[in-house]
């Protein structure tokens, strides 16, 4: 019964990178032998045809029966139980020996040498653990492996060669205590033709279990020759489709019908057509009604025609086969063509005047001499008197005429010549008492005596006698009609047209065995594969082929125009952004609607400093000709804050004094300092400089951007006193010598204060102005000889003057 499960993995055991020679694997089964306790050998007996060298190579290379692996299923859920009955999850199947047990082919009734028939029983082997503890699932478990692929030549099997062969076993937990049954090998796997036949298939049980046997349906896997390893999700195991008129209980043609003994696995059938027919044989193990174990094996049956071949006959092609033809009659400088009956498996060895024609290896000979003419042919696949010699012919002579071919434009050209013209002329005979046939390679095309020719090939001339003896005559003449050579021009820089300065690339595209020549206005230019192209013209490229066949690529144009001069005017600095908008089109050159401005701040050919912000920015004007060559130049547009300078309020000082003239505004490194003038100052070009002028001077500061030359002054005056000489002492005695207190320079500041104050802090002398010098006396009373304390306030700007006065009387 088939055994039902919802999901099935396994592994396609195909060596993908190794090219065996046809359909190597011919089935085999899966077994497991028990060991010892819990110990088991799983066994996988692969059926190997060795028919053909390479395979047997590959076989002793082990190279057919490397990588092949099984897997265990449960059947209950068909989860992967492998890894417990092995640690590394798959069971690696490595073959006991490279040379296995040959198969023993029966023979036919009367003789036989199946020499190209050679099959081995190769035994591949994993040594297991199953534990009872672990395998106790009482509906069971599965063991699969798959090869690819089956013979492409299997007669009852659809798509043969891209269906793999699945080896299948099942087992139940009781089987844990013993070992699945053994299958008989083949006793040969060919068979004759119409001969019955039993093939015994028993197996053996070594716990003695009872085994029954059955035909069943082949299964596959999913791999394919170009597919070797997949993982499908299977319902059931996958069964293969049977061609039209067969399937598991029919598995070939017979009459009777195949049958099978239940009881023994003997194998019933009388083929009816030769061919390779796959069968499965399903024998279960069963103990007390329950079943043990189900095992599939797959076997192929070849069945061959062991009969004699038939003795051929020779007759003219196209005549009477049943008839053999002698004698016949050949005329002189025409041909026949003898022929015998044709099968695919008889080889053939034609003989003229007892001696082997060389290469006659068809069941045609054309003759063109007289004498006697037989053939034999052999059938490998007979067993007996596979040879068969015909009946002689003999060819007697017959007076004929002369072919003769000719050709116009000789028997090679070049395929743009004009078509040249095959002719066909008989000498002894008229034309009109015969039927003329070109062909070309083997194509009729034309009847006329003469026909164009502009394809290369053999044309062949077929002239037949319009009566009997219907004598045929033919010639051939083969043609040669050279193709043109490549002759293409690539323009590499997909342009047709450039500037002053670019280049225009052209490449020339031909064969290796070309030769060719670029022109320019029709004067050769060059012989390189790429051109660079700077000036204008029409260029072309003549190739000419190894065959000295022309071809002309069509002419390219090239216009190359000159780029135009564009001159940009500094532009003026723009000193704060609030400054006004400049259109810069008059300092461009040239002034045309090609002409486009570029750059921050531009709207048009307007700069816009706000909208630039302040900085250097680069302003490009690209002009842009009707020839579309272009061209530009840069002009920086600069937007700068205007310096800012503070000079205060007037100084004043002292003749003779200095004072640091204290500047407030735009300091650093971007900006640059000029006092005017530059009398009394100590470092003109500093933007707070010490200044100790002479007179009273108005100095001019000015600040200068050093990136746009934006400009900002202020100007300070610095005063100019001569210094008070004032004397500590004086001598009011009347004596008419410093009887008072003279101040020299005093009349430098008429708005001087003096005040005198005497040791108590009160003050004894005021005067505005300094015109009535002091002399001790006040109300016609003298002030005592003493030390007295003055303030002199020169004017508003200038520090008082205090000290001490003595008068001495």
């Amino acid at each position: 019964m088939r055994q039902k499960f919802y999901k099935l993995f396994f592994f396609c055991l195909f060596i993908s990178l190794q090219s065996f020679s046809a359909d190597p694997y011919m089935g085999g089964y899966l077994q497991l032998s028990r060991t010892s306790s819990n110990n088991y050998t799983l066994n996988l007996h692969l059926y190997v045809s060795q028919a053909e060298q390479n395979n047997a190579n590959n076989l002793a290379n082990g190279l057919l029966t490397s990588n092949f692996v099984a897997k265990i299923y449960r059947k209950r859920d068909n989860a992967d139980v492998t890894s417990d009955a092995n640690a590394t999850g798959l069971l690696n199947l490595t073959p006991r020996s490279l040379t296995g047990t040959s198969f023993n082919y029966p023979s036919p009734p009367a003789c036989s040498n199946p020499n190209d028939l050679k099959s081995t029983d190769i035994l591949l082997s994993s040594n297991i653990t199953l534990d009872p503890t672990k395998f106790n699932d009482i509906q069971g478990y599965y063991v699969v492996a798959e090869t690819c692929c089956r013979n492409q030549t299997l007669a009852n099997v659809q798509n043969p060669g891209n269906e793999s062969m699945l080896f299948y076993l099942s087992f139940s937990p009781s089987t844990i205590t013993n070992s699945t049954p053994v299958i008989r090998q083949p006793v040969g796997s060919y068979f004759c033709l119409n001969n019955s036949v039993t093939l015994a298939l028993p197996a053996s049980d070594a716990d003695g279990d009872q085994l029954d046997y059955s035909l069943g349906t082949p299964y596959r896997g999913y791999s394919t020759p170009t597919a070797p390893l997949v993982l499908p999700a299977l319902n059931n195991p996958p069964e293969v489709a049977w061609a039209s008129g067969f399937n598991a209980t029919s598995p070939l043609p017979s009459t009777p019908a195949v049958s099978i003994n239940t009881s023994n696995g003997n194998i019933s059938f009388k083929a009816t057509s030769v061919g390779v027919y796959a069968i499965t044989l399903i024998v279960k193990e069963r103990r007390g009604g329950s079943i043990l174990s189900e095992t599939h094996l797959e076997y192929q049956i070849i069945v061959k025609d062991c009969g004699t071949p038939e003795r051929p006959r020779i007759f003219l092609e196209g005549g009477n086969p049943t008839v053999h033809v002698n004698p016949l009659q050949l005329c002189t400088n025409s041909f026949r063509v003898l022929e015998t009956q044709a099968n695919p498996n008889y080889t053939y060895t034609w003989y003229h005047n007892n001696i082997a024609v060389p290469n006659s290896n068809t069941n045609k000979l054309r003759i063109n001499a007289t004498g006697d003419y037989k053939v034999t042919v052999n059938d490998p696949t007979a067993s007996c008197l596979n040879t068969q010699t015909s009946a002689d012919t003999r060819v007697l002579p017959l007076v004929g005429i002369t072919l003769n071919t000719s050709t116009s434009l000789g028997n090679t050209i070049c395929e743009n010549q004009a078509p040249g013209t095959l002719s066909a002329t008989i000498s002894g005979g008229n034309a009109n008492d015969y039927s003329f046939s070109w062909s070309i390679d083997g194509t009729n095309f034309n009847s006329n005596q003469n026909v164009p020719y502009r394809i290369s090939g053999t044309y062949r001339i077929l002239v037949t006698q319009n009566a009997i003896p219907n004598c045929t005559y033919d010639k051939e003449e083969v043609i040669v009609v050279n193709p043109l050579p490549v002759a293409t021009i690539n323009n590499i820089t997909g342009k047709t047209s450039a500037c002053d300065g670019e280049k225009v690339q052209l490449e020339a595209i031909t064969e290796a065995t070309s030769t060719f020549i670029w022109k320019k206005d029709g004067i050769n230019f060059s012989t390189n594969t790429q051109i660079d192209i700077t000036t204008t013209g029409n260029y072309s490229l003549t190739v000419t082929s190894d065959k000295n066949c022309v071809k002309n690529a069509p002419d390219v144009k090239i216009d190359v125009y000159p780029i135009p001069v564009v001159n940009f005017a500094p532009i003026s600095p723009f000193c704060s952004t609030a400054n006004s908008q400049k259109d810069l089109t008059s300092l461009v050159q040239p002034q045309a609607s090609g002409g486009v401005f570029s750059g921050k701040g531009m709207s048009g050919s307007v700069f816009n400093p706000i909208l630039a912000g302040y900085g250097r920015w680069p302003i490009t004007y690209t002009f842009t000709s009707s020839d579309g060559c272009s061209n530009s130049a840069t002009s920086d547009a600069v937007v700068d804050i205007t310096p800012v300078v503070k000079l205060g309020n007037d100084l004043t000082i002292y003749r003779g004094d200095a004072i640091k003239i204290n500047a407030g505004g735009s300091q650093g490194a971007d900006f640059t300092y000029t006092w005017s003038p530059t009398d009394g100052l100590a470092t003109p070009i500093e933007f707070s400089p010490m200044a100790s002028p002479t007179a009273t001077t108005t100095y001019v500061l000015e600040v200068s951007s050093t990136r746009s030359n934006c400009k900002a002054s202020a100007d300070i005056v610095v005063n100019v006193f001569p210094k008070l000489k004032i004397p500590n002492t004086f001598t009011p005695n009347s004596d008419r010598i410093n009887d008072t207190w003279e101040i020299e320079g005093v009349e430098e500041y008429p708005e001087i204060e003096v005040k005198i104050f005497n040791r108590w802090g009160n003050e004894i002398f005021y005067s505005q102005g300094y015109k009535q010098p002091f002399n001790a006396i006040k109300d016609d009373q003298k002030y005592p000889s003493g030390t007295y304390y003055y303030v002199i306030k020169p004017n508003v700007n200038l520090p008082a003057e205090t000290g001490y006065l003595t008068i001495v009387r």
